[in-house]
């Protein structure tokens, strides 16, 4: 009893009450409070621990209720405290020093209690003192919250894979930009996008044409804009979004744009490709049963004129227009074959160009030949403009003569087929550039015929493509001679430009470096002397008899005699068997059973004897790219001839070769 009247008389003097206060959900807070509290609240009747509260609550001055309800919700989770007013029904106003804690509760309940001290008469003291700590202290702690709370937002907003970008307007001053948002538009601060907020903007492509018009109207007016956008375009760094803009107020009540913006450019190229992919299926079944059509049909001709000439055997003048005829439908389908292999091969990169020292004056000549023979039988006249000799002139260069040929012929194909009856070609070689290391050549070639489209222009370098649906009944062909062009002439590091117009005709420009090569190095050949195989004897390996029955009539009427073996173990051992000099060459198919060609000229060449390094050894194969020949010269082989063969150039070859 002692110990009790000696607390209460302590806290009597110290003017310190003790309180207690339930809240339940759904229920009315409850106040409870010993005698000195009542005292110091002004309670002089009877009150419910509701009422209490309800009596204390509105006795708090109306400047610090906020500053209570912040240390009520702390209190919740910790310790704290807080000082405030409290309006006396009889003092009047009183500084009180509150402090308490969360204690045990059961679920559902939330239970505080703590203690009210009296200060009033401290606080009057020193009253500047004591305000200025107040106020310095709350202002600190606001501050601390503050700037907790926009760290936790800001590191809220840069974790977000959505950017934000928000400015004031008319001043166009950046007010924040989230991590993504920085990442979208390539800047590294905000400070820097500040900088450069004009390009920004200008950057920015909306494909809809409504949308920047919409956005305008933002300025002067309320509302909500969804668009799609592509930033940086033009740029390596541009990136397509889906977005959307509104006005909002800032609490000093400016105006500002804010902008949320997700990044899809992986779904739009993931469209786009699926969109090509589904093109190219289109595509490439409409050329496989294109090319079903364009190689069944010279097909059909070449065993319906054999048929003829079986019936007709005696018709000497028939089966002479006959041979002629299968000549050409062989040949039509040779090329068909050429374009889709050389296709093939391009779109998987095997294509390796030659390096090789050639002379330009040479093959001019020869394209035009070709062309014109080609020309002749559509009745279209060529005109050409040639650059004309001049001292020091260079016309030796390396290159690949095989590729440039196969491209301006590919060129001058279509320059044909396309053409009118009684239309033009027109050809402008021109030496453009000139260096002590580099010669550049442009040749422009113009013809009169159907001309294309705008809209088939920009397609007319994809693969499978032809500007009307019945071309191929038309003018045949696969529709891959420009997509060969063009990646040639990507490979050569050069360009080519098209322009065409509808009935009049279409220009191509193509612009081909080329380096210089000593003028030694290009070898002139005579093409007009008749060559001759006499008295050259030659070993045959080729394993399809019909193959090496063809190979061995037209060489021995040339005047060379063959012996024939069926693959390169046979080539190998009957050369090895064989006095040196016996054989002057050595014609080497490459694709044979039990040894191929490759391995038996690598075993020739390392036998122990003084003419395995000497004798010729000719491909002669259907491996017909450049890279084919690459490896029958690193083989060991001299030359390399494909089939079907010409017969002229083998003649030519083998006599440069063996003679």
């Amino acid at each position: 009893m002692l110990k009790q009247l000696q607390t209460e008389e302590i806290l009597r003097l110290t003017r310190t009450g003790i309180w207690q206060v339930e809240m339940e959900q759904g229920g009315r807070p409850r106040f409870y409070a010993n005698d000195i509290m009542d005292e110091m609240l002004g309670v002089k009747t009877p009150l419910t621990p509701e009422e209490r509260y309800e009596f204390h609550q509105s006795r708090i001055h109306p400047d610090d209720r906020g500053i209570f309800q912040e240390y009520v919700n702390e209190m919740k989770y910790s310790n704290t405290e807080v000082i405030y007013r409290y309006l006396h029904p009889e003092r009047g106003e009183m500084i009180i020093r509150c402090s308490g804690r969360k204690e045990a509760s059961v679920p559902g309940v939330v239970r505080m209690a703590g203690i009210h001290k009296d200060i009033t008469e401290t606080v009057r003291l020193e009253p500047d003192k004591m305000t200025e700590r107040y106020f310095a202290e709350r202002a600190l702690a606001l501050q601390k919250e503050n700037s907790r709370q926009a760290g936790y937002y800001r590191e809220l907003l840069d974790a977000q894979n959505c950017g934000l970008l928000v400015y004031s307007v008319p001043e166009h001053k950046i007010i924040h930009m989230n991590a993504e948002a920085l990442r979208i538009y390539g800047g590294a601060s905000v400070e820097e996008m500040q900088g450069r907020i004009g390009k920004m903007f200008a950057e920015m492509y909306y494909p809809d044409p409504k949308t920047l018009k919409r956005l305008i109207r933002l300025r002067h007016e309320d509302g909500v804009v969804d668009f799609e956008g592509i930033v940086n375009h033009g740029t390596p760094g541009e990136c397509h979004i889906m977005a959307k803009t509104k006005i909002i107020r800032l609490l000093d009540d400016t105006r500002a744009v804010m902008t949320t913006f997700l990044d899809v450019s992986d779904m739009v190229t993931l469209r786009r490709a699926l969109k090509q992919a589904q093109d190219g299926s289109r595509a490439k079944t409409e050329f496989l049963s294109r090319m079903s059509h364009d190689i069944r049909t010279p097909l059909n001709g070449i065993i319906g004129l054999l048929e003829i000439d079986k019936n007709h055997p005696d018709d000497h003048a028939l089966v002479n227009a006959n041979r002629d005829k299968m000549f050409v439908a062989a040949r039509h389908l040779l090329s068909l074959i050429n374009d889709v292999l050389q296709m093939s091969k391009l779109e998987s990169g095997e294509i390796v160009l030659a390096h090789e020292a050639f002379s330009l004056r040479q093959l001019f000549p020869e394209i035009i030949t070709i062309v014109e023979g080609r020309a002749a039988g559509f009745s279209i006249s060529m005109e050409y403009d040639l650059p004309t000799a001049e001292p020091g002139d260079c016309c030796c260069v390396y290159g690949s003569p095989l590729h440039l040929r196969q491209l301006l012929l590919n060129i001058y194909t279509n320059c044909i087929k396309y053409n009118r009856p009684g239309g033009k070609v027109y050809t402008k070689v021109e030496r453009v550039e000139k260096t002590e290391e580099q010669v550049v050549y442009r040749w422009t070639i113009t013809d009169t015929g159907i001309g294309m489209s705008d809209h088939f222009v920009k397609h007319i370098f994809d693969p499978f493509v032809q500007e009307h649906s019945d071309a191929r009944s038309v003018y045949q062909g696969t529709g891959l001679g420009m997509t060969i062009v063009k990646k040639l002439v990507d490979k050569m590091h050069g360009s080519i430009e098209v322009s065409s117009r509808e009935g009049v005709g279409s220009t191509f420009v193509i612009t081909l470096p080329f380096e210089i090569a000593q003028q030694q190095k290009c070898r002139e050949e005579n093409t007009s002397e008749k060559l001759s195989l006499q008295g050259l004897k030659l070993m045959l390996a080729e394993d399809n008899e019909l193959n090496a029955e063809i190979a061995q009539a037209l060489l021995q009427d040339a005047g060379a005699e063959i012996t024939v073996v069926n693959d390169g173990r046979q080539a190998l051992e009957l050369f090895a068997a064989s006095p040196v000099g016996t054989f002057d060459g050595i014609l080497m198919d490459v694709m044979m059973p039990v040894m191929d060609g490759l391995a038996a000229t690598r075993a020739i060449r390392a036998l122990p004897r003084k003419d395995a390094q000497l004798v010729p050894i000719i491909a002669m194969t259907a491996n017909a790219f450049v890279e084919d020949a690459q490896k029958s010269m690193q083989a060991g082989m001299n030359a390399h001839l494909a089939k079907p063969l010409d017969i002229h150039k083998t003649i030519a070859v083998i006599a440069a070769c063996c003679r």
